[in-house]
């Protein structure tokens, strides 16, 4: 049974469950606690370095089940440090999902024309 552990500030969309269950095979989505959901959705701009900052969502992870995925979202070096930790442990596979965009134009009433960028759900990609 595969499971699929969650660092990103954002749910899963209904798209993005049924993409995980069929593609790679997932049954359990693990997200991260309250307390360490706070800490990754709110990175302060002015740390300097992640090493101490990321050490949580570590030993979080230290306790994943073996050869479970990974959804890294977020903050650039949050993702670099987390991605590459999870690559250290050869036992843990990194995700990301990949959207892919749609653009709609509108013609309105007094004949301008108005864009709008859907973004969709498309597929989870290996780091």
């Amino acid at each position: 049974m595969k499971k699929m552990y969650l660092l990103s500030s954002d749910r899963l969309t209904l798209e993005q469950v049924e993409d995980a269950k069929k593609s790679l095979l997932v049954k359990d989505f693990i997200y991260l606690p309250d307390r360490l959901q706070d800490l990754w959705s709110d990175i302060p701009a002015d740390i300097l370095t992640l090493k101490y900052y990321l050490q949580p969502f570590q030993l979080w992870l230290d306790d994943a089940e073996k050869y479970s995925y990974v959804l890294i979202q977020g903050d650039y070096g949050a993702i670099y440090h987390m991605v590459k930790y999870c690559l250290s442990k050869r036992r843990l596979c990194p995700v990301y999902a990949v959207k892919k965009k749609e653009v709609v134009e509108v013609t309105l009433p007094d004949s301008t024309i108005k864009k709008e960028d859907i973004f969709r759900h498309y597929q989870f990609r290996y780091y």
